[in-house]
């Protein structure tokens, strides 16, 4: 799209969910940042995953006061890597950063981001580091996740690697017309592309307001989508069980015989090691049916075709047909 400007388009993606309490805080901060870096234009595109309290009110509030604010009401909450896919998508920059609007992602990193961006990295990922004694919980969890996925998967995410990052047009471009997948991974899929990346490092500051909308489940559910998009592994280690419990279990049939036909000796009750066999063996069949049928739940989703998000509602989009997939936009 042709612009009167000759500066780059910058977009700023921010998803969103009940979030009126530190919205005004988060804008106020991002625009007194881009207004420091003149050589750029900017704008936001928020995206509000399913909200609702004032947020949508706000954002459409704000849109009327400020053109570059462009706005997308999501009919439901499809969750942060959906918001986040459909914030890329309605994108129009030449750089596209996402962050969250909690304030915990400074906005003062934006210079740096753009800065290593002009030097020819497609892809600059802001890695978080925490203070001392804060967010114990949240280290603990999120390291935990990074070695378990950097195990199993073929592709290695850096510990503290999160949503707060600058992606170049041609990054974007290839998700638009090469990953018709549901539930994109995006952490995982933009490392998985193999696009020049640099890595800044920041302290994560602290929530502006409200409370975190990323319980442990929620927490989970994204490590798991994460696992199963990039990994066979667990499919994998199915059968190396079903192998190893076989071999175990006739190097124990021919013990039992050995000391029952053989030495003569009873050593335990045949009964009783019957009712542990089966058991563990049915505790093992029914592990392996979860795990398969985890993976089947992913393949029939994309079977179903059902697109990873609605959008209900727009601000300062109307005029700007957006580069989403026309199955995803509600009639």
């Amino acid at each position: 799209m042709a612009r009167e400007s000759e500066k780059k388009l910058v977009s700023i993606v921010v998803p969103v969910h009940n979030e009126e309490e530190v919205l005004p805080l988060f804008f106020r901060e991002v625009r007194a940042v881009s207004a420091q870096l003149p050589e750029y234009d900017f704008e936001f595109v928020v995206v509000d995953d399913g909200s609702t309290d004032g947020t949508w009110d706000f954002i459409t509030t704000l849109a009327r006061e400020d053109a570059r604010v462009r706005g997308a009401a999501l009919s439901r909450n499809f969750g942060q890597m959906a918001a986040l896919e459909a914030g890329i998508k309605l994108a129009r920059g030449d750089a596209v950063i996402t962050m969250d609007c909690d304030l915990e992602d400074p906005p003062s990193l934006l210079g740096a981001l753009l800065a290593r961006w002009e030097q020819g990295y497609d892809l600059v990922v802001a890695k978080r580091r925490y203070a001392h004694g804060k967010g114990w919980f949240k280290r603990v969890t999120s390291n935990a996740f990074y070695a378990v996925f950097n195990w199993l998967c073929d592709i290695e995410l850096e510990t503290g690697m999160a949503d707060f990052r600058l992606v170049d047009r041609k990054v974007v471009r290839a998700i638009e017309e090469h990953f018709p997948e549901k539930e994109l991974f995006l952490r995982g899929l933009f490392q998985w592309m193999g696009f020049p990346v640099a890595t800044l490092e920041y302290e994560k500051g602290a929530r502006a307001g409200g409370v975190s909308k990323y319980p442990l489940k929620k927490m989970l559910r994204l490590a798991w989508q994460g696992i199963s998009s990039f990994s066979t592994f667990p499919l994998k280690l199915i059968a190396l069980s079903g192998v190893t419990i076989a071999a175990v279990s006739f190097l124990l049939l021919m013990t039992m015989a050995v000391l029952r036909f053989v030495l003569g000796a009873v050593a335990y009750r045949d009964i009783a090691f019957l009712v542990v066999f089966i058991i563990f063996s049915n505790g093992l069949i029914l592990t392996a049916i979860g795990v398969v049928a985890l993976y089947l739940m992913q393949v029939y989703r994309q079977v179903q075709g059902r697109p990873s998000y609605l959008i209900w509602k727009r601000v300062n989009l109307a005029s700007t047909p957006d580069r989403t997939d026309s199955r995803k936009t509600a009639p």
